[in-house]
């Protein structure tokens, strides 16, 4: 039988004979010669990775931690290894500068002029729907609606936007963002030209079903087009500048309708207001490129 002595002493041995290989590195006593010293992966304690003999734990070689029972030598070589398989798993390395997968600049997001046409055309958008949202109420009390049967008539543009989203992402996978966008600005058109044209109950209620299917319609088939123009990975930074239009269109919309229902004394004209901009949105859609040519558009 083997004692004790003579395994410490075959692993010694073993263990020498790697090192004199190249392959395993001893750690405690006997640290590296510059000249032998590997690459390594630091752990991020200085002493620790003094203690282990070099920068960190060594690449390409076997590391033997000498620590007497309970020291915790076992749990730092545990932990390590599960540290690594986590990193494996959940951190992916960043493209090589200059490569084809290399992130493209911010800065060919603000200087395209299709996201620009495309922030306008998503301004037109927050224009009318904003003038539908703040003068509906108002515009049915005009012609005598009353209160709960303008609520009611409202409720109906809710029922009707539950599946505009998934209307508006089939249309752009199918049509391509730009036909998408004009369908949905001219359904919207529709929906404030009826309101604003129409006389009676069946006709506000037509609008408001227009006008709903329309709604969540727009930021689908808008996330698309930006993806279209500068690609997926400057998508998000596009869809951003592309707020600060929708905030815009937000004020003036309102603004712009209420001078023009003071200045006529009806508040139809503020809606055929929202209903020209639709008219513009379509015209503004139609014009947007499908794709952007070497970076500038």
């Amino acid at each position: 039988m083997r004692t004790d002595a003579a395994i410490s002493l075959s692993l010694a041995t073993a263990l020498d004979t790697l090192r004199q290989r190249g392959l395993g590195l001893r750690r405690g006593s006997e640290a590296p010669m510059p000249e032998q010293a590997r690459p390594s992966v630091p752990t991020g304690h200085r002493s620790l990775d003094a203690a282990l003999g070099t920068a960190g734990w060594p690449r390409g070689a076997l590391a033997l931690i000498d620590a007497p029972a309970g020291s915790g030598a076992t749990t730092l070589a545990l932990g390590t290894l599960a540290a690594s398989l986590l990193v494996a798993l959940l951190l992916r390395d960043p493209p090589a500068v200059g490569s084809a997968t290399a992130r493209p600049s911010l800065g060919a997001v603000y200087r395209s002029a299709a996201v620009w046409r495309l922030g306008i055309v998503f301004g037109l958008y927050a224009v009318a729907y904003i003038v539908y949202g703040t003068f509906f109420a108002a515009h049915l009390a005009q012609r005598g609606v009353d209160g709960v049967t303008a609520g009611r008539l409202w409720s109906l543009v809710g029922v009707a936007s539950i599946g505009s989203g998934l209307l508006g992402g089939v249309l752009a996978d199918r049509l391509g963002s730009s036909l998408a966008l004009a369908a949905m600005f001219a359904m919207e058109g529709t929906g404030l030209a009826l309101l604003a044209l129409g006389d009676g109950l069946a006709w506000y209620a037509v609008s408001a079903i227009f006008f709903g299917a329309s709604f969540w319609g727009f930021p689908s088939a808008i996330s698309k087009a930006c993806a279209e123009i500068v690609g997926p990975a400057l998508a998000p930074a596009a869809i951003g500048l592309l707020a600060v239009f929708f905030g815009v269109g937000q004020v003036v919309g309102p603004v712009v309708g209420g001078l023009l229902a003071d200045w006529t004394g009806a508040l139809s004209a503020a809606l055929l207001l929202g209903a020209a901009a639709d008219l513009a949105g379509v015209v503004g859609s139609l014009l947007l490129p499908q794709r952007m040519v070497d970076g500038k558009q």
